[in-house]
């Protein structure tokens, strides 16, 4: 007897019951910066005295600035004493090897010595004192293989800077020259000995830049204030070592634009200078009060 499958039974229905759709979060929007601004300016009280100034002033008063801080004094005696030493030194008042004592700087002009040392490097710098060890600052005692050197480099600097000076120099340099050179005449008839040298120096100085080379002005600039220093420690006091009527001459012949006669005048003035200088002097015993306490 057959049997016939059982009768397949029909699937279920399922209800699908949808999930209620999560509530929204209400969100207040970001505040913009102007809006931001606002709040938080309402949201501080100003102090008493500001709103009472506020209130005070009138709508058209210009807005002042808080005053600046006051500025400290930078202490001028270290200018003091290195023109001090300086000036002696141009009018043969301190000779080469001459021992600078910090303690006596201290004494003279009631200062620390931390002034006086920063018066002291830049003589140093300057070539015109030596900072020796364990003997401290002396005046510089320059060699006379060491003069002979210096004068030997400045001839070929400035016969280099003469040239050039030539070719770029305008009227109103000229001119300017010329006045240095009037300086010059002035400082030697009231006998400031020291101010002559400088100002004989600085005409050099003031030719190389109007020779437009800055390489050339720096070399210079060095070979010039340690010839001064030689220049004053080797001259004779009542010689004319860079004599003005030779500057003269010289500004003459660059207007003109003759190089090869002011090239020449340039090297025939320097080997003059250098033929003046007497020898080297000894140091004596120096009084530092007695010299520098009128300066």
């Amino acid at each position: 007897m057959s049997t016939s499958p059982p009768p397949r039974r029909k699937p279920e229905a399922r209800l699908d019951i949808a999930r209620p759709a999560p509530r929204k979060r209400a969100t207040r929007a970001a505040p913009t910066k102007k809006a931001g601004a606002a709040l938080m300016a309402d949201s501080i009280e100003p102090p008493a005295a500001v709103a009472d100034a506020a209130l005070e002033a009138p709508a058209d008063a210009p807005i002042t600035e808080p005053p600046a801080a006051p500025r400290r004094r930078v202490s001028g005696i270290d200018q003091r004493i290195y023109e001090a030493v300086l000036n002696a030194v141009m009018t043969h008042r301190l000779p080469p090897g001459t021992k600078l004592t910090e303690a006596s700087f201290c004494d003279l002009y009631k200062v620390s010595r931390t002034i006086v040392r920063k018066a002291l490097l830049r003589l140093a710098h300057d070539h015109i004192v030596e900072l020796r060890p364990n003997r401290g600052a002396v005046i510089a005692s320059p060699t006379p293989q060491e003069k002979r050197d210096v004068f030997h480099a400045r001839r070929i600097v400035e016969s280099a800077v003469v040239p050039l000076a030539i070719r770029n120099a305008t009227r109103a340099q000229i001119a300017k020259l010329r006045q240095m050179v009037r300086d010059e005449r002035a400082a030697l008839d009231r006998g400031d000995r020291g101010r002559w040298i400088r100002l004989g120096a600085d005409f050099h100085l003031a030719l190389a830049e109007v020779a437009g080379n800055q390489v050339l002005t720096h070399f210079l600039s060095e070979l010039s204030s340690r010839c001064s220093l030689i220049i004053a420690l080797y001259d004779s006091p009542t010689s004319v070592p860079c004599a003005h009527d030779e500057h003269e001459h010289l500004i003459d012949a660059i207007a003109t634009g003759d190089v090869e006669r002011a090239t020449t005048m340039m090297e025939a003035h320097l080997r003059a200078i250098e033929s003046r200088l007497m020898p080297e002097r000894r140091s004596e015993s120096i009084d530092l009060a007695q010299i520098l306490g009128n300066d």
